[in-house]
Formats: C-alpha cells, structure tokens, sequence
C-alpha cells in the first residue's frame, strides 16, 4: 500500500512538470498571436485612414475644380454681355481694358461656398481674362516686329536680328537659313551655337533641327536660337522660370499691373499662337504697342515714348471706355504712331481670342494650406449673324410659339442699324487645359 502511494505521487510530480512547458509554450504562442493580430490591425487602420484621406483631397479637389468651372461660367458671362451691349448700341464696336471682362478686381477670392459649423471647407474662386488679341502672333509676326519687341525689352540691335531670323528660319517649310542662303538652316544655327560656346560642347556634332512648321505652344521658342530663358521669363529667379502650365497658379491669375517698360516679363508675356494675327491697340501692353513703332523704323527710344503715350491716351493703369480709341483713326491721330501701311501690322480696336484662367480654392480649415485646381481655357468669341424671322413680331428677343415646322430662330439683340438681322453671341472652345 505505502509502495503504491509512492509510486502515484511520484508519477503525478513527473506528470506535473511535464504539463509546465507546454502551457508556457501555449502562452508564447497565444502572444505571438496577438502581436501579429496587432500588426495587422495597425496596418489596416494607416490604410484605411490613408484612403480616409486620399478620398478627403480627391473631394476637396473636385470642389475646387468646380469652383474653377464657376469662375470660367462667370468671365464667359461676361464676355457674352459685353458682346451683347457692343451690338445693341449704334456706336462702333470696340474693345477696351475698361470692359466688364477686364474688369478682374472684384473677381479675387470670390466665395462658392462659405463655412458653417457643419462644413468647414471654404470654397472660392479666382479668375483672370486675358485678350490674345493684345499680343503678337508668334507664326504671323514679320522679322521687323520680332526686332522691334527684342529691341524694347533691351537686346543689342545684331543680336536682336539674329533671333529674329532665327524665328522666322525656324517656323518657315524650306531649309535655307536666312542670313546665310548657301547654309541650311540646321547647319548654320549648330555652328553658331559652337561658336559661342568657345568650343565647348559633348561628344558628337552639334545638334540643331529646325522644326519648319508652325509654332503649337510659346515654350518651343525655348529650342529656337538665341532665346535663353532669362529672355522668355523675362526678370524672374531661376528658382521660378516655369513654363506657364507649370507656374504657380496663383501668379497666373495676377494681372501685370502699370504701363511702364519693364514691369512685365518676357517674351511670353507678349507673344501668342491663337489670335489671327490683328492687334487690338485698346488692350496691348506697352511693349507691343512700341514693338509695332520699332517695326516701322523708329527707334527704341522714340517708339516706347509712343507707345506710353498711348497707354495714358486710353487712361493708363486706370482704363475707362470713355477713353478708348474708337476707331483706328483716333489712335494714329492721338499718339502720332505710324499709319497702318506704313507699320506692316494689321491693327484694330475689336477683341475676339481671349484666354481664361480660372483658379478654385478649398481651404479645409482657416489655418490650413488650401486645395488649388487651375483650368485655362482659350476661347474666340463672335457673333453668328441669322436673319429675323418674319413669323416671329416680338423684337425685343422674346421666344414665341410657332406652328409647327415654321423656321424659328431666337433673337438675342438687333441692332437698329441691321433691322432685319438678329445676332447670337457664341464664346468657342480652342483649347482646355487643367492642372
């Protein structure tokens, strides 16, 4: 009996030391478990909460962007009225930088959506009218002009000739160089570029190739000969020099203001691809306006005290349509600019390529960096002319019933002098870009 009590309390101490590890085994198991549950959650909450925010900007950014579509619905309202008014008057049609498009001072920081307690996010936009028409058309301009505006914006009169050819070599179809028809073209601007380069230059020859087209965008002018970009930016740090997609939005919807040489940048600033080659002289800064002089033949000097004259003729940083140039005839007999022969230019007083950029802002908190979505659009704005209905008595643009299958057409405005013509403003898509 005393052997068998023995013998059970040495098996159950033996049984007892046995069960010992396994139960610290099972315990460092369960916790390995739960460290590795616990990683995973940890990582399923950083991507749930990084998709919580990545939904938060993509909404935040669709409101700016609509904000955007709001201010581009407003400055094409405004186009439109200002064709409206233009037609329904008798006088002659102009266009101005006292117009209601131009008029951009109370179009900064407009609000769509204003915070509440439920909604923090202020939504807003900014917009900015730009006439096309204002500039010089970079694949019309003759050598002279290109010459003209270099000249202006201080580049040495050889120097300004060579890039002007350069220009012209680069957007005409045939191969010949202009200051050196026995040349091609490619050949001749490689060798100079190796000539101002002292001999410095990577292994192989030097490579240039003329595109012989048309230019699509401002920023080719960057590969043309002689155009560096402290000449295309103009006065900008190097940290800055972007090309105009690139830049920051809110710089693009800042107005250059003063009319003083010098207060603009470069050469973007004053050329453009759109307009059909006229300059309307009510909008254009003061370097084109001197551009146009120079491209007659007068001086530097002389051309840009022509050209600031103009700019205060039409009331200087502070335009007014009253002091518009009307017609043609007013400008040439006012500021003494050459006549329109005589400068080679096709000039006017009417606008009808514009560029709109429109900016939407949504600042999640007040002291949170906002959201920005930019659009830039340009648009040619004309009025389709269509004759007045004779079935239709009402003149003053209402829409009437017709009986069925009669031709209707809706009147927006007649003029007095075109009784039997009805006009229907259009603004035209040429171009959307977004970023």
């Amino acid at each position: 009996m005393g052997r068998r009590l023995v013998s059970n309390s040495f098996e159950h101490r033996f049984l007892k030391a046995r069960r010992r590890p396994r139960r610290g085994a099972i315990l460092i198991l369960i916790l390995w478990i739960v460290a590795a549950l616990s990683l995973i959650y940890y990582e399923l909450m950083d991507e749930l909460i990084l998709d919580s925010k990545l939904a938060s900007l993509q909404k935040q950014d669709m409101q700016a962007f609509h904000a955007a579509r709001v201010g581009l619905a407003r400055a094409t309202v405004d186009l439109t009225n200002d064709l409206i008014v233009d037609l329904s008057q008798e006088t002659s049609q102009f266009d101005c930088l006292g117009d209601i498009w131009a008029d951009d001072r109370k179009l900064v920081d407009v609000p769509v959506v204003k915070p509440d307690r439920d909604n923090p996010e202020a939504v807003a936009f900014t917009v900015l009218v730009e006439d096309e028409d204002s500039k010089i058309n970079l694949n019309l301009a003759r050598p002279e002009m290109l010459t003209g505006l270099l000249r202006v914006l201080g580049v040495e009169e050889e120097k300004a000739k060579e890039i002007a050819l350069a220009i012209v070599d680069w957007r005409d179809p045939d191969l010949v160089s202009g200051p050196n028809p026995a040349v091609r073209e490619s050949e001749y601007y490689a060798s100079k570029q190796l000539e101002e380069s002292h001999g410095r230059r990577r292994e192989g020859p030097p490579v240039y190739m003329s595109k012989n087209d048309n230019f699509t965008t401002l920023e080719e002018l960057l590969d043309v000969y002689g155009v560096t970009p402290e000449l295309f930016f103009g006065k900008e740090t190097r940290r800055s020099r972007k090309s105009r997609i690139q830049a920051s939005a809110r710089d693009r919807v800042q107005r250059p203001e003063g009319g003083t040489v010098g207060q603009r940048r470069g050469l973007r600033d004053f050329l453009t691809v759109w307009s059909d080659g006229s300059i309307n002289v009510n909008t254009a800064p003061v370097e084109v306006l001197a551009a146009i002089a120079a491209g007659a033949g007068r001086a530097p000097e002389d051309a840009i005290g022509l050209a600031e004259t103009a700019v205060s003729q039409r009331g200087g940083d502070r335009p007014d349509t009253n002091n518009a140039f009307r017609q043609l005839a007013d400008f040439q007999k006012n500021t003494g600019f050459p006549a329109v022969g005589q400068s080679g230019e096709r000039l006017t007083v009417i606008s009808t390529t514009f560029q709109i950029t429109a900016l939407g802002t949504v600042r999640p908190s007040k002291d949170a960096r906002p959201i920005e979505h930019s659009v830039r659009v340009v648009v040619r704005r004309q009025a389709d002319r269509y004759p007045v209905n004779p079935l239709v008595d009402d003149m003053r643009g209402i829409w009437k019933d017709l009986p069925p299958g009669a031709p209707y057409y809706k009147k927006i405005r007649v003029r007095p002098a075109e009784p039997n013509t009805t006009y229907d403003p259009v603004i035209r898509p040429l171009q959307w870009v977004e970023w």
